[in-house]
């Protein structure tokens, strides 16, 4: 416990963006908000139901129907996102970790202890479930590929393992090359992916093999990949290094090389990021009385910059920059003292 009475201001520690439905969804602490681009505003939430701590994971199913939300209240709980309600509750064991959708009906779930379950949306509240595969130690990332072939999974002991869907007790292959835990799994194309670590260094791998391509790249601080995009017939990740108010961007080209691109400065350190259906890449983070850690970058040429010629709706008065000019239309219909009530910018209290 700390001595300091001093208050806390919690950061958007998740970002989303639902496709489907054209829905922002921007999680902090035990709550989340939503906002509707198509109706420019945010959406009513069901309240009586939410999380009593802080959510740790979230995803969205392709179709964008559902989302599931895992707590560090150990509970997961199922969203219907046309009307955002809170359709069933799950109590689980331990605290979940993470969690990810397998299709449109199943996902599956790491918890603290190192065990993966598979859970159906249609089953949600079923009484038990067996573990599909274990880790010695803490699962911090996992990611289906393969089409919902295979479950690639990561811990604490800087191991990488991909096993086989439903019977993951097949595992097909290790990547191992890591010194340190690894903060992070980033899917790229078919068979590939780039992995974050406390080592500093991102990491390519060819899944399917579990060999390495192209030499690590070493950054200054502990690194996860939050974000992947298409641009130039290549794939761009954007990486957050631990404690800087920066965003990388590094250029992956599987047949041989992973190259550092642009560097974004920021007014904030960025945890999370999602791309929008336009393109632009949203970002969130640490979050002060004076500004919310929301922002939005744009592709111009072969430079990420942020947007700074139109404020954010849902932050203007906190000068927060960010939204699109297509939706400067919006930036009338919201304020800061819309957002601020009961979300990021609620304290909390150091004891």
């Amino acid at each position: 416990k700390m001595a300091s009475n001093e208050d806390v201001w919690l950061p958007i520690s998740l970002i989303r963006f639902g496709a489907a439905n054209n829905h922002l969804i921007l999680i902090s602490g035990s709550e989340f908000k939503v906002y509707s681009f198509d109706e420019n505003r945010f959406l009513q939430i069901e309240t009586d139901n939410k999380h009593k701590d802080f959510i740790r994971s979230a995803a969205l199913n392709d179709k964008g129907s559902l989302l599931v939300t895992a707590s560090d209240d150990k509970t997961l709980k199922l969203w219907e996102t046309t009307t955002w309600s809170c359709t069933a509750t799950r109590t689980c064991p331990k605290k979940v970790s993470v969690i990810s959708w397998i299709n449109d009906q199943e996902m599956i779930f790491a918890t603290k202890f190192g065990h993966s379950f598979i859970l159906s949306s249609l089953r949600f509240t079923e009484a038990e479930l067996p573990p599909i595969l274990g880790h010695c130690s803490t699962i911090t990332d996992l990611s289906v590929v393969g089409n919902g072939t295979a479950v690639i999974t990561s811990d604490r002991d800087e191991k990488i393992r991909v096993s086989r869907l439903p019977e993951a007790y097949d595992i097909l292959s290790f990547c191992l090359g890591h010194t340190s835990f690894v903060t992070g799994v980033m899917p790229i194309g078919t068979e590939h992916i780039v992995t974050g670590s406390g080592d500093n260094t991102l990491r390519g791998w060819n899944w399917k093999t579990g060999k390495s391509f192209g030499e690590p790249l070493s950054f200054s601080g502990i690194i996860t990949p939050i974000a992947v995009t298409s641009q130039q017939n290549k794939s761009l990740v954007a990486v957050h290094v631990s404690g800087e108010n920066s965003l990388y961007f590094v250029e992956v080209d599987p047949s041989n090389s992973l190259k550092l691109g642009t560097v974004v400065s920021l007014e904030f350190e960025p945890f999370s990021a999602a791309f929008d259906k336009k393109g632009y890449l949203w970002l969130a983070g640490n979050s002060t009385a004076e500004k919310v850690g929301v922002t939005a970058l744009a592709l111009t040429g072969s430079q990420w910059a942020e947007i700074k010629d139109v404020v954010l709706p849902i932050v203007k008065e906190a000068g927060v920059k960010g939204s699109p000019k297509e939706s400067a239309n919006i930036v009338t219909t919201m304020s800061w003292s819309d957002f601020k009530p009961e979300f990021v910018c609620k304290k909390t209290k150091k004891n």
